[in-house]
């Protein structure tokens, strides 16, 4: 999960330990939260089990704090996060990503409206 309303609106109705994994482009405070409240501990994850995979963060002092030497976030480079290989070795992935437009050909525009991004 990216950011954004979508991303957010599912990261706060988790609860529970449900154990799940974040292996993702940027991470928010809401992903944040998710981690604190126990629903995120990479326990299920196939590859780097136990760890939160990004590239960068993006919210408050507070998810900044978080990652601060923290043993369960791994940052690395955008290609590697984003390499489909690397993502098809975690069994049960499961990709929620926000759109702002979608054509009759399926073409999604999920950056910009207009000239405006």
């Amino acid at each position: 999960m990216g950011i954004g309303g979508i991303p957010d609106a599912v990261y706060e109705s988790m609860d529970g330990n449900l154990e799940l994994g974040i292996h993702t482009e940027v991470i928010s405070d809401r992903a944040m939260r998710a981690i604190q409240r126990g629903v995120v501990t990479g326990n299920q994850m196939s590859l780097h089990q136990g760890k939160v995979i990004i590239s960068f963060a993006l919210g408050s002092e507070e998810l900044y704090s978080l990652l601060n030497n923290n043993p369960l976030i791994e940052c690395h480079p955008v290609d590697y996060v984003n390499d489909p290989f690397i993502i098809s070795q975690n069994e049960n992935m499961v990709a929620i990503n926000s759109a702002i437009e979608l054509d009759l050909t399926g073409q999604v525009c999920s950056d910009s409206v207009g000239p405006y991004i």
